[in-house]
């Protein structure tokens, strides 16, 4: 008994100090990886002041806000900047769909520290947009079926636009004919799956865009995707200069937590014109 009162004391401990770290301006990594591995939520969204120039136009990118639908108050703060898109991290827990970007762990996140909420409480908010991203952290069979079921049960009759990102192929597959009206993006984090990609037409024939690290993209890789007309998301981007480099050369999307940037590009007030998959668009 006094063991265990000392574990709970213990993790008492650490998630107040993980409360106190969202506060502070701790490095965006670090800060990241503390967190989600105390209290199981996504870092606060911030303003940053942009520095530089302008650019004239902005008015083809869309304003993504980078795992906003994580927390109830980061989606509605993402909205009051403007944010075109918000984006919700997926995960199911006993048959039932939340936003949240890890699966909590048997005794940490279960006792204590997971505060996820469900996806339904997120979604009532987040429709205001008009487009909702999925970023998809799990792939089983039973996980997509419960995907699917939501977005058919919450979309019927509705002009609502769902986008459904994952690295999974294999979901990808079952989520193309199942979910005809939704924009599949596959999720892109490493040069090597972006090389795997390209030789892939299996996949491409898939999707109709991808979200990648925005390390990843130059002039080159994003020439040949659009010459397929797969739209383009680029995250996590949070300095002026790499979205004015991104817009110039043509990407759809931009992955921010900074609501400075959210401001800039957003209130397109738009949907997302739906390119030809890379079947219909020939070599």
């Amino acid at each position: 008994m006094r063991r265990g009162r000392r574990v709970l004391a213990v993790l008492v401990v650490i998630a107040s100090l993980a409360g106190v770290l969202v506060q502070f301006g701790i490095p965006g990594e670090i800060r990241t990886v503390i967190i989600r591995n105390t209290v199981g939520i996504a870092p606060e969204l911030f303003y940053r002041d942009l520095r530089g120039d302008l650019l004239e136009d902005y008015e083809n990118v869309f304003a993504v806000a980078h795992n906003a639908g994580d927390r109830l108050g980061a989606t509605q703060e993402a909205i009051a900047y403007g944010a075109d898109i918000i984006e919700i991290d997926v995960i199911s827990v006993g048959g039932i769909l939340y936003a949240a970007h890890d699966r909590p762990g048997p005794i940490l996140g279960t006792l204590l520290t997971f505060n996820g909420p469900t996806l339904e409480r997120i979604w009532a908010e987040a429709v205001q947009t008009g487009i909702v991203k999925f970023d998809l952290k799990e792939s089983t069979p039973a996980f997509i079926q419960l995907v699917i079921a939501f977005v058919k049960q919450r979309t019927a009759g509705s002009s609502v636009q769902v986008i459904l990102a994952t690295r999974s192929q294999a979901a990808l597959a079952v989520l193309r004919p199942a979910l005809p009206a939704a924009i599949l993006l596959y999720s892109i984090g490493t040069l090597d799956a972006l090389r795997a990609m390209r030789d892939n037409e299996q996949l491409l024939s898939l999707i109709d865009g991808v979200t990648i690290q925005a390390g990843l993209l130059d002039e080159d890789n994003i020439a040949w995707m659009k010459k397929l007309r797969l739209l383009i998301f680029a995250w996590t981007v949070n300095r002026l200069d790499v979205v004015n480099e991104l817009a110039r050369l043509g990407v759809n999307a931009i992955t921010t937590d900074n609501l400075a940037i959210m401001e800039l590009l957003g209130k397109s007030g738009r949907p997302i014109t739906r390119p030809q998959t890379a079947a219909s668009a020939g070599p």
